[in-house]
């Protein structure tokens, strides 16, 4: 700004200001606001002031000419995303934050990343993806079998070729490269075998029935018979017999997983009673099922008077009763477990019995207590019969004879006294110990000394 002038004047020779001039800074008028932005001032709008331009979020600033005030202004996007070689995107938005899937076709791998998202800077983020084929690469190795292949690409299929005396074990027999999930890998899974036939078999005392799918409707129950599939002598290679619509195969034999429910006749058990059923497995059965003499199922009968020892109730075992303490070892006659040449031709002695083929054989016996015989001693002396348990008197009036544990108390009349054993106990059938030479003596006091005497006051 130019300086300020004063102009004045005299009049009388005094001196006196007409006018004040005063210099002020210039002031510049508002700039109008870019379209998606705004101005914003530094300081004041004079001179010599400063002003910016500021684009809203996501626009930058397009001067076409620098020395215009206005600037115009434009939304970011970002270039247009060119789609993979065999394969493409999901949209063609370049806008800020546009966010694209990109994608390959069947049988491509996609190698980079699988979205991309358009940033404020106006580039993509990330490199670009690339589509590789997929391969297989070498097939598996085939369980008693093998692969026949000549590409291992996407698609390529391989030929499963099984051996005679085997099956695949897949419904079709090829594989061919497929994806599972996102892996590339052959097809099916798990892996297909050519598995082995299993013969069928025989057991002796047993039946043998091969269960055709069992528990569906198309179930079958066929019996097996050792001479149903034999080979006739001399017959060529190309016999077959019955297959019974394909189940059964030439020879007698069946498919992998194949099922044989055994049963043994009645005194025999399966060895293994917990697996009736085996399973053909790789041309193997799970278990090789076999009748042996049965077990006995239950403990040797009970018998009065006894205790039974046995350590066993397999076939053949031995069970063998003892008698309690005053019993004696009897035939119980009332009862049998088998006949008594049974047992005879086993030649167990009584009180000896046998498990044969699921059953206790041999001579039934009770073990019966022994009586003690009637004390008679002399006429002065009386017994007393009491039980060793609780002492109760056994008298004539209970009708009961002494057994095992009766004690027998000896008395003498009154002046008199037992000269020997005044007791005994019915054991084993006798008493002991023995009362025989017991008797009854007079007793007879000594003098009391004179001391013991007194005389009343």
């Amino acid at each position: 700004p130019e300086l300020s002038k004063f102009w004045f004047y005299s009049s009388a020779l005094n001196f006196r200001f007409s006018h004040i001039s005063v210099c002020s800074g210039i002031s510049c008028p508002p700039l109008r606001d870019p379209v998606h932005g705004k101005v914003v001032y530094k300081s004041d709008m004079k001179f010599q002031a400063e002003a910016i331009s500021v684009c809203f979020h996501n626009y930058v600033a397009d001067c076409e000419n620098q020395m215009k005030v206005d600037e115009v202004t434009r939304a970011v996007t970002c270039p247009k995303l060119d789609a993979p070689e065999n394969g493409g995107v999901s949209t063609y938005s370049t806008h800020v934050n546009s966010i694209v899937h990109v994608h390959c076709n069947e049988g491509f791998e996609l190698l980079g990343m699988e979205h991309r998202k358009c940033q404020s800077t106006g580039k993509w983020d990330g490199e670009p993806a690339v589509c590789k084929q997929r391969d297989c690469g070498p097939p598996p190795a085939i369980l008693n079998g093998k692969l026949q292949v000549n590409e291992t690409t996407f698609g390529s299929k391989a030929l499963i070729e099984c051996p005679p005396d085997t099956t695949s074990s897949s419904e079709v027999n090829v594989m061919q490269c497929g994806v599972l999930g996102n892996r590339t890998t052959w097809l099916p899974q798990p892996t297909p075998a050519c598995n082995r036939h299993c013969y069928l078999f025989t057991v002796d005392h047993g039946n043998v029935i091969l269960m055709h799918r069992p528990n569906t409707p198309l179930q079958r129950l066929i019996p097996i018979s050792s001479d149903d599939y034999s080979k006739p002598m001399g017959a060529s290679e190309n016999f077959r017999t019955n297959p019974l619509d394909g189940i059964i195969l030439p020879y007698g034999r069946v498919r992998h997983g194949a099922q044989l429910n055994v049963t043994c006749n009645p005194g025999y058990q399966l060895m293994k009673q917990d697996s009736p059923v085996t399973i053909c497995n790789d041309g193997v059965w799970s278990v090789r099922s076999k009748c042996v003499p049965a077990s006995c199922q239950r403990r040797p009968p009970v018998a009065r008077g006894a205790r039974v020892r046995f350590y066993s109730r397999k076939h053949n075992a031995r069970a063998r009763y003892e008698c309690f303490a005053g019993h004696r070892l009897q035939v119980d006659t009332t009862r049998m477990l088998e006949t008594e040449e049974e047992s005879h031709d086993k030649l167990d002695p009584i009180g000896i019995i046998r498990c044969d083929y699921g059953q206790w054989i041999g001579t039934p016996v009770i073990c019966e207590p022994m009586i003690c015989p009637s004390l008679v001693i002399n006429e002065m002396i009386t017994v007393d019969l009491k039980r060793l348990s609780n002492l109760e008197p056994v008298g004539p009036g209970h009708n009961v004879e002494p057994s095992e544990g009766t004690v027998a108390h000896l008395h003498c009349p009154k002046g008199y006294h037992i000269l020997g054993s005044a007791f005994a106990v019915c054991h084993n059938g006798d008493w002991s110990p023995s009362v025989e030479k017991s008797k009854c003596e007079r007793s007879t006091h000594e003098m009391p000394p004179t001391e013991w005497f007194f005389r009343l006051p």
